[in-house]
């Protein structure tokens, strides 16, 4: 049985637990804190420990490149029909949803269960993932949807996330007169999807000059066809006589799912008809649609239709928790409510504003490295080519471009520099997220980055000038010999016992980071446990990060999020 503390003496775990060569770069080393703040609340300890589990990811080794196609319908009877009339003095039609008319996917379990599926079942940089939505709507008829690319793991979860966005956004909606006022549409469109599918393998084949990936598509639909079996079987035949030589393989498997109470369950047998010789053209005369009655049985069964060469193993590799709603100058704790890297009070003495990241025009905490000039930064981020979208834990598209400039080089993937701590968070504590600077000591008190990261300390400040209190050091513990989790994996038990908590002011997150949302309300922190995995068995896949939010309030109990996959580096 193990059992690690994250304490001042955290170094002997994370040395236990990796390897690292260091090469310390002395030039760049920098002994100094941010300005201290003129006023500052008092710090309390939080009364009810957050205790939770970890279950250790599974990956997989497949002979060739993966590509996986998911056609998703995206038709309006997941969540109820369309009512449709006409007012016969204006010539305008009026839609409306009826949200009680025996939906089949109301809550988006659908969308929940791919990401699982991605997450769970075909984690590998060998696979690929490309989303496609289809019905009737316009954005659909017109091919937008096919436009979806062959993408990683990661951005594949965001793709998927956004689905399920929009659906929720048509149940918000409600009705529109004029033109179709929702997202999605009233009717499955197979042979556009199908259509969708022969394009995009492709396209994807035009671009690969040695490579021959195995394509495997799930057709996803609680809906009748638009055209007849003959014709649909017919496309599907030539798209496999049109990859022969140039994919090692071929496979579509239909899925058709319902739900108890479901106006669609009485469609099954006309369904499953059509559905039935679609799935037989690559998988044999005996295959048969995927009936899914329970939207809670798809992941197993998802993942069975693809055989890896090999199934990789996960252990632990680091894990540890951050407060990002506080932040430590020297031995003062002040808050930092938007979780940008510079505190509310400098925020305000700097005349930006402590609840909005970005009040510079770039993350703040960007800006802070790159001088504190707010006009100039402001400069510098319009004149980039970016989007202020496409978010991945704490970064914009733009935030990565400015931070290429202030660093030299792209920050690439989640954690460019390898170091087990997310570039988010060391543009946030003040490190390189471009060099493998965890175990450096600019403050030579001997306790090096990560474990002053890991306790919520000032890595510029030496503890011999400025001893802190034991209240204001972060402390995780935890047991990996406790089970094993319903996947056939390892359990992971852990207990933060130390959660060191300040007054903080309402934030909410306005990025379209389908990861997470750091949202919080008025004196509440938030609390990242950060999990980083290696492959065992001999077997080198890239390390896979996770993330579980919590929010502790100064006073109840703290609550946590369902962990989330954040990426592979």
């Amino acid at each position: 049985m193990r059992k690690w503390l994250l304490t001042k003496a955290a170094i002997g775990i994370f040395s236990a637990l990796t390897v690292v060569v260091i090469f310390q770069n002395c030039s760049d080393v920098k002994v100094s804190g941010l300005e201290p703040p003129s006023t500052v609340p008092p710090v309390i300890t939080a009364s009810v420990k957050p205790i939770d589990k970890f279950c250790a990811p599974k990956g997989a080794v497949f002979g060739s490149p993966i590509r996986v196609v998911i056609l998703l319908d995206m038709s309006m009877s997941n969540i109820g029909s369309v009512n449709t009339s006409y007012d016969e003095s204006t010539g305008l039609a009026h839609y409306s949803i009826d949200l009680n008319d025996g939906p089949t996917d109301f809550n988006g379990v659908r969308f929940d269960q791919i990401k699982n599926f991605i997450e769970n079942c075909g984690g590998n940089v060998n696979v690929k993932y490309s989303i496609i939505g289809f019905s009737n709507a316009a954005q659909f008829v017109r091919g937008q949807s096919c436009l979806s690319p062959f993408e990683s793991q990661e951005n594949a979860l965001k793709t998927v996330e956004a689905f399920k966005q929009q659906q929720i956004a048509d149940k918000a909606r409600g009705s529109g007169s004029g033109a179709y006022p929702f997202f999605m549409g009233f009717e499955t469109h197979y042979d556009h999807a199908i259509t969708c599918l022969g394009n995009k393998i492709q396209e994807d084949l035009v671009l690969l000059t040695s490579e021959k990936p195995e394509y495997h598509t799930f057709f996803l639909t609680d809906g009748l066809p638009d055209g007849n079996t003959a014709a649909l079987v017919g496309q599907l035949t030539n798209i496999q006589l049109a990859t022969r030589t140039s994919a090692s393989g071929l496979h579509f498997n239909s899925v058709f799912y319902t739900s108890p109470g479901a106006k669609n369950q009485s469609q099954l047998a006309a369904a499953t008809a059509v559905l039935d010789p679609m799935t037989q053209v690559t998988e044999g005369p005996a295959a048969q649609t995927i009936l899914l009655n329970d939207l809670s049985t798809a992941q197993s069964k998802f993942c069975t239709k693809i055989k890896p060469g090999s199934v990789v193993n996960y252990s632990l590799k680091t894990i540890y928790a951050v407060n990002l709603t506080t932040i430590m100058n020297k031995n003062t704790i002040s808050a930092d409510s938007d979780m940008d890297g510079v505190s509310d009070e400098v925020e305000k003495n700097l005349s930006w504003d402590p609840i909005n990241y970005r009040s510079t025009g770039i993350l703040d905490g960007l800006c802070f490295a790159d001088g504190k000039d707010k006009a100039a930064c402001a400069v510098k981020a319009a004149a980039l080519t970016c989007a202020k979208t496409n978010f991945s834990f704490g970064m914009s598209e733009c935030d990565r471009a400015f931070a290429t400039k202030i660093f030299g080089k792209p920050l690439g993937s989640i954690d460019a520099d390898r170091d087990m701590v997310p570039n988010f968070l060391e543009i946030l504590r003040g490190t390189s997220p471009l060099r493998m600077d965890m175990f450096d000591n600019p403050a030579s008190d001997g306790v090096v980055n990560i474990e002053k990261i890991s306790q919520g300390l000032d890595v510029r400040s030496s503890l011999a000038l400025w001893p802190v209190e034991s209240k204001k050091m972060m402390q995780l513990s935890y047991d990996s010999d406790v089970g094993t989790c319903d996947t056939g994996t390892k359990q992971l038990n852990y207990t933060i016992d130390n959660v060191p908590l300040i007054e903080t002011l309402a934030y909410v997150d306005p990025s379209d980071d389908a990861s997470i949302k750091l949202s919080h309300l008025k004196d509440e922190n938030v609390v990242i446990v950060f999990s980083i995995w290696q492959t065992i068995g001999g077997v080198t896949l890239p390390n896979r990060l996770y993330i579980q939010k919590w929010i502790v309030p100064l006073i109840g109990d703290p609550k946590s999020e369902t962990p989330k996959f954040l990426g592979e580096f």
